[in-house]
């Protein structure tokens, strides 16, 4: 198997019922008709893609691991991938195609950050169903960069450097804090979990809107040793 897989045109379709509903709108609403076809022509332009690399882990220590040669300091990262001897890098992107649409109505001047974020989020899913699917990990989670508590933004630049490429193949750029552009895009490991582990179950912002479990307090005590701060 090639260590480096490009995944250019990712099928990851929206559903109007499940994006209104994530986008809380409802069927009566009066930007119910606006959204239907705005998700239908985001779907013709849409073109979401990743890259993935195949890595070894070299070593895990006390709060770090090193990956593919790259010492990353996390004690998240030292748990998670202590059993583990391969995992994957990935880059992915929603693209910019359905920002830089003019044919996609946004009245409400959110629209299209919100559609968006629907298909990285749908992209996401059908990534993972391709590792699952394609080289049977059952049982796979992933984590970020930026979205832990001791593995920020920073270490996107070591990453994505290791993962190579990711420019030319995807089009995604970094700023100077290494946040990713265009913005609806993500990067990190995807790595053999049977425990249904979820960045979202580490995370103290416990309003946020893409929550996708609840925060656990004593697996963060267990992992960093300490109360969160409220």
């Amino acid at each position: 198997m090639s260590d480096r897989i490009v995944i250019k045109d990712i099928k990851a379709p929206l559903d109007l019922k499940r994006t209104a509903e994530n986008m809380h709108i409802s069927e009566d609403s009066d930007f119910y008709d606006e959204l239907a076809e705005a998700v239908e022509k985001a779907n013709e332009v849409a073109r979401p893609r990743a890259v993935l690399k195949w890595v070894n882990v070299d070593d895990v220590g006390d709060g770090y691991a090193v990956v593919d040669g790259v010492r990353f300091d996390s004690k998240v990262m030292a748990d998670k991938l202590k059993d583990s001897r391969k995992v994957f890098f990935f880059a992915i992107t929603a693209g910019d195609e359905v920002q830089n649409d003019t044919d996609i109505e946004d009245s409400m001047g959110v629209l299209k950050d919100m559609l968006t974020s629907q298909i990285l989020g749908a992209a996401y899913r059908e990534m993972m169903k391709y590792v699952r699917d394609t080289f049977g990990s059952q049982s796979i989670a992933f984590m970020n960069p930026g979205s832990l508590p001791d593995w920020n933004m920073q270490n996107n630049f070591a990453l994505i450097d290791a993962i190579g490429g990711v420019e030319a193949d995807l089009g995604i750029t970094m700023n100077s804090t290494g946040a990713m552009i265009p913005f609806q895009s993500g990067s990190g490991i995807i790595f053999a979990d049977d425990t249904g582990y979820a960045n979202c179950s580490l995370c103290r912002n416990l309003d946020c809107v893409g929550r996708r479990v609840p925060f656990d307090e004593s697996e963060y005590i267990r992992i960093f040793g300490e109360v969160p701060d409220n």
